[in-house]
């Protein structure tokens, strides 16, 4: 390689140096605009990501309420099947008993004591000598 004189080295470097400034203003523009679009990338995710959000929040008040009527549901279905099973149970001892047993439940039943306690009490005891 041939020697430089000095005034030409300081040239070279001079030339070295304002194109090294040159790429160093270009290799900052260029991370600005990277930057900017992962700004605006970043933005765009957050917002998304609040959408969704909000829908599944909705979405997951909306299947609460649904379950909660669900079962609100099955607990009347629930009561009234309880309640005819029941009803068909009496019905079926009621059916299974004679006369003699009806006339007993029904002396026994709330209006059937009032008329014991009404009618016969009195009779019992006048009968005893009072």
């Amino acid at each position: 390689m041939e020697e430089m004189d000095m005034p030409q080295r300081i040239e070279n470097h001079e030339q070295r140096i304002t194109n090294l400034e040159t790429n160093y203003g270009e290799v900052i523009k260029e991370i600005s605009i990277i930057k900017q679009g992962q700004d605006q990338i970043e933005k765009t995710v957050l917002q998304t990501s609040n959408s969704q959000k909000d829908i599944l929040v909705s979405q997951n008040q909306t299947m609460l309420q649904h379950l909660l009527t669900i079962n609100q549901k099955q607990e009347e279905v629930k009561g009234q099947v309880q309640l005819t099973k029941i009803a068909a149970e009496k019905d079926v001892t009621v059916a299974k008993m004679s006369s003699q047993e009806k006339i007993l439940v029904a002396l026994l039943s709330a209006p059937g004591l009032l008329l014991a306690a009404f009618e016969y009490i009195p009779k019992i005891i006048n009968s005893f000598g009072g």
